[in-house]
């Protein structure tokens, strides 16, 4: 998954965290066994730690869409959760293709839609 001009929000931070997530979706998506479950547990700790920070942001700002947008963060972290359980070799293809197809679905259509409200809050 390409990072795309549209995914810049102008909020230094928050887009340098969202590189990172582009850049560890990258190298998990060619990733293959013991590679592969590492990086899923670092893209895991990374996105936990992202979350944390937009939250922290959220409730600093008193931002009017804290609960809706903490509700996707942890839908999405819930999702993680459960493939992070299926990290074995029997079921590793599930976890891989849900990883190449949902987070990045998932992504396109949260940075486009709450963390672009949120950046432009924190502006």
């Amino acid at each position: 998954m390409p990072w795309q001009e549209s995914y810049t929000l102008k909020h230094p931070e928050m887009d340098q965290t969202h590189q990172e997530f582009i850049e560890l979706l990258d190298q998990l998506n060619q990733a293959k066994g013991e590679t592969f479950v590492s990086l899923f547990h670092t893209l895991k700790s990374h996105t936990q730690k992202h979350f944390d920070q937009e939250l922290a942001w959220m409730q600093q700002s008193h931002f009017s869409s804290t609960a809706e947008h903490n509700a996707d963060h942890q839908r999405i972290l819930g999702e993680i959760n459960q493939m992070e359980k299926r990290l074995r070799p029997a079921t590793l293809p599930l976890v891989k293709a849900w990883a190449s197809e949902r987070l990045p679905q998932w992504f396109d259509l949260h940075i486009s839609t709450m963390d672009s409200a949120l950046a432009a809050h924190l502006r």
